[in-house]
């Protein structure tokens, strides 16, 4: 009887794990062209290259046959993203709840999941919807059930895990920053050092290499404006955006040396700056660099591969 368990367990988070290119495809044409989804989604399949920014398939598919909670986590999390989007109230519920239910599989994510859940219901807020907010709310409501459990069974309030408190993972609390600033005051560079590293472990990316830490920086640069200032875009990619910074804010207090803990914030950070090359980027790369786009643009295989694109786009 276990290992039917196991079995039937495993085959359907391998069968979670190949249904991800899918949900990234229906995601990628909720914000670009079908046509930069199509490319994108190719590139989050079979091009290594992805792997700077969290988005290689093998990666998640690694971890998978490993047995880590980690994508199945990631994978349910943007499976609620078009539902809690869609304007009907039950595509809000199971939004809802599969937000939960991420946060059950890895409560690493609640920053993010707690950003969406409050946009959201700011926007039904906003607009009168009260059926919606309330459908919102009973949706998310499951995930204060491990508090209860905690409480019930262990007999302490604990929110999620007490694992949030291991010295392993929790390398950087605020009183470490705290005390870095107190020591660099007194002429001692050592707590500096720790908090320097650690925000290159940040920027080194999934990748986890320092060589990434350029490109990790501009994304970031490329998230906070669109955030912040970026009012031509859809909202809900903005929220996206604020969802991506709130988490990557877990990596300036955790471990962030190990990049699958992290994957999730590079992804939702490739999709906005995806998003912002678009809308923006390109057409101000068109503009300050006309004459190296033509040639870009009339390369033999750059026409070659527009049109592959097209055929597989009508396929």
């Amino acid at each position: 009887l276990e290992h039917v368990i196991f079995g039937e367990t495993y085959l359907g988070y391998l069968s979670l794990v190949l249904a991800f290119p899918f949900v990234m495809l229906a995601l990628f044409r909720r914000f670009l062209s079908e046509r930069w989804a199509i490319a994108l989604v190719l590139l989050f399949v079979a091009v290594p290259l992805g792997a700077l920014f969290g988005t290689t398939f093998v990666q998640y598919a690694k971890l998978a046959a490993k047995g880590f909670a980690d994508p199945a986590a990631y994978i349910v999390f943007f499976c609620a993203l078009l539902p809690l989007f869609d304007g009907r109230t039950l595509p809000k519920f199971c939004g809802a709840l599969l937000l939960a239910l991420a946060i059950f599989l890895k409560p690493i994510v609640a920053p993010a999941a707690a950003v969406l859940m409050a946009g959201a219901g700011l926007a039904a807020l906003s607009r009168r919807q009260w059926t919606r907010l309330v459908v919102l709310c009973v949706g998310f409501l499951p995930v204060f059930s491990m508090a209860l459990h905690n409480w019930f069974y262990g007999h302490v309030v604990v929110l999620f895990s007490s694992n949030a408190q291991d010295a392993n993972l929790l390398v950087m609390p605020p009183s470490a920053y705290v005390a870095a600033a107190r020591e660099l005051l007194h002429g001692d560079v050592r707590g500096a050092g720790r908090v320097l590293v650690q925000l290159a472990d940040w920027l080194s990316g999934p990748a986890e290499s320092y060589w990434t830490i350029p490109l990790n920086a501009a994304g970031i640069a490329i998230l906070i404006y669109v955030v912040l200032r970026g009012r031509r875009f859809d909202p809900w990619l903005r929220l996206i955006g604020a969802a991506a910074l709130a988490q990557h804010m877990v990596a300036l207090f955790y471990s962030a040396s190990v990049g699958r803990y992290h994957y999730l914030s590079w992804i939702l950070t490739m999709l906005v700056v995806m998003a912002f090359l678009h809308e923006v980027g390109i057409d101000w790369l068109r503009r300050r660099f006309p004459e190296a786009a033509a040639r870009l643009a009339g390369h033999p295989l750059s026409r070659r591969l527009a049109s592959r694109l097209t055929r597989l786009q009508k396929s």
